[in-house]
């Protein structure tokens, strides 16, 4: 027996790493886009304290998110290279938040085996699954305005129910984290609030406690969701789509719609339920059959529109960017694991249990079109797509001592890796990503050509 878990142990963790090192071999390659150029531009132009008021003023109420993407912007430091550690940073967050959420699928009480078992299908089945990584994980405003809310919301949860919250410290960081969380984006909002009810109803302790961090989270969901700037940002995109922005007949219908299409592929595209299944097979002393087994499967199906609604209220369109799609599909994939933990509670000796994780887990891997295949796939395409950035590079600096000419023109980037790829410049020179970029490069105006051949 010690032999078989031994060998489980060796070719689990191999399967793991199979599934998070293309994603981490990618981070060498990543370079930044879009709002990464034109914040930076901003900062340069007004200064931080400014900048930051000025978007809250005028294009939302999400400052946590606003301090953390304007300070720790790539560009202050270089391009590729700091872009790199940042990357790294991002796929940290994301890997420790695997962890954590796989503490509360499977119990801290459990052994080794277990809990290894556990985080390796998360972490497998999240790596391999996510609608899109670009978003979440590479692209750097993206990735800050989403994940250390994400990360935010487990930590807190994590301090009420396993630490205790021993500690001047933690005691501190548990009140104030609600605010904090509520200045990431809208999703995280509704997630910490949901949260906290649940916290809130499944306390077996004296439930004053969340008395102050719920008056914190609720100033901070105020001071975000009541921001001038989310009437100014939600009027820009009215215009760009034609949708009445207010209509909420419009909202339950949409949300309804893109949270039917959310659980259905999770369902039907992806293998959750077998994950789910050996999750159900594994023992626990924390999760109880008096939970409320209906309640998880309203939520599941709730939970998805809500997170939807913010983006359909607020913008009036129709399909929403796939960061939203990634919270979703974090958030319904864990609460059907969750109803799965809880429905089956069945037991299965340790050596049968470990042969059927092994067996899904490969099936997670090995079942086509996964993201897993398409990292590895993207690997063989990184030098390339490197090369093509870094030649628009010099082709510039080149230029710039010959003749500084009033219009740089390139074409697409060819064949680049979609796993980290977020987008190109545009072909018009005002676009936002064209200004910033031409900024940071020190040059009047660029623009794409999408077919005509690259100068450089």
């Amino acid at each position: 027996m010690k032999f078989k878990e031994s060998w489980f142990i060796v070719t689990w963790w191999l399967m793991i790493i199979a599934s998070i090192l293309p994603f981490l071999i990618l981070a060498w390659f990543n370079w930044p886009a879009s709002d990464d150029y034109f914040d930076w531009m901003i900062v340069q132009n007004q200064g931080l304290l400014d900048t930051i008021k000025s978007y809250y003023l005028n294009w939302g109420g999400r400052y946590t998110s606003y301090a953390l993407v304007f300070l720790l912007n790539p560009l202050h430091w270089g391009e590729n290279s700091s872009m790199c550690w940042l990357t790294f940073l991002q796929l940290g967050v994301f890997l420790y938040l695997c962890f954590g959420i796989s503490r509360v699928l499977v119990s801290t009480n459990s052994s080794s085996t277990l809990r290894g078992l556990s985080f390796g299908l998360l972490t497998i089945f999240w790596w391999a699954y996510l609608p899109r990584p670009a978003e979440l994980l590479y692209w750097f405003t993206g990735s800050m305005t989403y994940l250390p809310g994400l990360l935010g919301i487990y930590y807190w949860y994590h301090l009420n129910h396993v630490e205790r919250l021993f500690g001047l410290t933690k005691r501190v960081i548990w009140f104030a984290l609600p605010f904090v969380i509520a200045g990431t984006n809208e999703l995280n909002v509704v997630l910490m609030g949901l949260v906290l009810c649940w916290s809130m109803y499944d306390s077996t302790e004296d439930r004053k406690k969340f008395v102050l961090p719920a008056i914190f989270f609720f100033l901070g969901s105020c001071f975000a969701l009541l921001s001038p700037g989310n009437s100014g940002r939600s009027g820009f995109f009215e215009t760009a789509s034609g949708l009445p922005v207010h209509d909420l007949g419009f909202t339950l219908k949409q949300s309804s719609i893109l949270a039917f299409d959310s659980i259905s592929n999770l369902l039907f595209k992806t293998p959750v339920l077998l994950i789910g299944a050996v999750l159900g097979f594994i023992p626990s002393e924390t999760l109880k059959k008096k939970h409320p087994i209906g309640l998880l499967v309203i939520a599941s199906i709730l939970v998805p529109i809500v997170l939807y609604t913010p983006f359909c209220f607020g913008t009036g369109q129709v399909s929403p960017p796939d960061r939203v799609n990634n919270v979703v599909f974090l958030s319904e994939s864990f609460l059907l694991l969750l109803l799965c933990r809880i429905v089956l509670l069945n037991r299965l000796k340790l050596n049968r249990l470990l042969i059927v994780a092994r067996t899904v887990g490969l099936f997670c891997l090995i079942l086509p079109e996964n993201r897993v295949q398409s990292a590895w796939r993207d690997v063989l395409k990184a030098e390339d797509y490197q090369a093509q950035q870094t030649s628009r590079r010099v082709f510039i600096e080149e230029s710039k001592v010959k003749y500084d000419p009033m219009m740089f023109t390139f074409t697409e980037i060819q064949s680049p890796p979609y796993t980290l790829y977020y987008g190109d410049l545009s072909e018009n020179p005002e676009d936002h990503f064209n200004l910033g970029f031409a900024r940071y490069h020190n040059i009047k105006a660029v623009q794409i050509k999408s077919h005509e051949t690259p100068q450089p």
